[in-house]
């Protein structure tokens, strides 16, 4: 079911939410907001992750990022 078919039943239907517990709906714009605020974060734990594979390994960090993913990735972390 889609986003805004799942919004539209639950505006339809106060039942529904309170099965499922919602106080109120979410609306696209929290969504993308949600999204964008993730992506910075799992951005940054990708980083943090090759960061700590290369002081393990005791290589510089992109020969450590091709070791691990098995493809070379032109990044260079600080």
């Amino acid at each position: 079911m889609s986003l805004i078919k799942m919004e539209q039943s639950l505006r339809e239907s106060p039942e529904s939410r309170k099965l499922l517990g919602l106080k109120w709906l979410v609306s696209k714009t929290t969504l993308s907001r949600w999204r964008r605020s993730l992506g910075s974060l799992v951005r940054e734990l990708i980083e943090y992750t090759y960061r700590v594979i290369a002081r393990l390994k005791g290589v510089p960090r992109d020969i450590a990022i091709i070791d691990t993913t098995g493809f070379k990735r032109s990044l260079r972390l600080p």
